[in-house]
């Protein structure tokens, strides 16, 4: 009797453990506009030959073997990363030529800056006569 009353205390506490994880696990959303707002998407109704679907802006609806359906997630996510590869690129390729241009001004002012610091080439000296000076020296005495 004893070892009963255990079992069916134990079962009992085990219930109410798995209840109060799904209560707590549970998210309750009052509307699919909450719902969008809690995970950052926006859904929107697209109406394919009567048939109606609650899904992605930009999430196409396929046709496969006569039945109409959002692509599969895979094909969605791919799809997303295609994209998201595609601008990758772009801004990859925009930043090599950004970065040839500045190389290539950096470049011209390291020469600018080597010919204005390099000392100015020396100014032959004027070559008097010998006579002349000696004259002069004459002159002075």
């Amino acid at each position: 009797m004893k070892r009963s009353k255990l079992v069916l205390f134990s079962a009992c506490f085990l219930f109410v453990l798995f209840l109060c994880r799904f209560a707590f696990a549970i998210e309750v959303y009052r509307d699919e506009d909450e719902e969008s707002r809690a995970y950052n998407v926006t859904r929107t109704t697209k109406t394919v030959e009567g048939l109606h679907f609650l899904v992605e802006e930009d999430r196409p609806i396929e046709k496969i073997a006569g039945v109409y359906r959002p692509i599969d997630l895979d094909s969605y996510i791919a799809l997303k990363f295609g994209i998201l590869q595609k601008k990758i690129d772009e801004l990859a390729a925009a930043m090599q030529r950004k970065m040839y241009e500045l190389g290539q001004r950096l470049d011209a002012l390291d020469k600018r800056v080597d010919e204005l610091a390099a000392p100015p080439p020396a100014q032959p000296q004027p070559v008097m006569p010998q006579n002349v000076t000696t004259n002069q020296t004459a002159t002075t005495q």
